[in-house]
């Protein structure tokens, strides 16, 4: 293969390897999209006891939200729907980064490698990458508060995106990924999901209910909220049949 071929697998590989996550047995993912929420569970390629979940590599710019659906009832999600929709407008600029630097590495990088191949191109290209990199952590460093990160969140954030081109593609989900959300995560689907996103949420969360139970102590007391929680989600699911 070409070294040009490499470079750009190379940036493909380190962007998704990025985007990756490795959820617990009793997280979901929940995403915004056109007309309301989506959930999943991750897929059943385990490691270490996580779940892999790779986002849409298409769509780098939607915010993801890591929650517990196993999480005792009671904190309503309101307050959570309400923060992330504030969320989503601090976003909008390092939306619009994110789409520029997507432009920028898969649209005017191959152009210039295999089609216009021009050094002065290449290294404006480069001083361009590094100056919107710049840019989307000025905003960051700018607006922390209300993209509610904490300092070492900021700093982590701000160096993955200087360091590395391919992972400032991350940064909006970086940032939502980092939200602290003290929400149920079944009352969240409850409230945002609609009813066929529910109806096949179902089973995964019945499946991964059932692993944990397989683990606990038939004299433990965490038997009784496993119990709890498998009734909540029986009740939605038939509530939206």
């Amino acid at each position: 293969m070409p070294a040009d071929s490499w470079l750009l697998a190379g940036i493909v590989a380190f962007y998704l390897y990025d985007a990756a996550m490795w959820l617990h047995v009793d997280e979901l993912v929940a995403w915004p999209r056109r007309g309301g929420w989506a959930a999943t569970t991750g897929g059943d390629v385990q490691w270490r006891g996580g779940y892999l979940f790779l986002p849409s590599p298409w769509t780098p710019w939607r915010p993801l939200l890591r929650l517990s659906w196993m999480r005792a009832p009671g904190s309503a999600p309101q307050a959570a729907i309400a923060q992330m929709q504030a969320l989503r407008e601090a976003l909008r600029p390092l939306q619009v980064g994110v789409v520029l630097m997507a432009l920028l590495l898969f649209g005017a990088l191959p152009a210039l490698l295999f089609a216009w191949r021009h050094a002065l191109g290449l290294l404006a290209l480069v001083g361009a990458v590094y100056l919107l990199s710049t840019a989307m952590v000025v905003y960051l460093v700018r607006r922390r508060d209300a993209l509610g990160l904490s300092r070492g969140a900021l700093w982590s954030i701000a160096i993955d995106t200087l360091a590395c081109p391919p992972f400032a593609l991350n940064v909006v989900r970086k940032v939502a990924l980092r939200q602290s959300l003290a929400v149920d995560g079944l009352a969240f689907a409850l409230a945002t999901l609609p009813d066929e996103a529910l109806r096949r949420l179902r089973p995964h969360l019945l499946a991964r209910l059932d692993l944990v139970r397989d683990f606990t102590p038939a004299d433990s007391a965490r038997l009784a909220e496993l119990d709890a929680c498998r009734t909540r989600i029986l009740e939605i699911a038939d509530a939206h049949s």
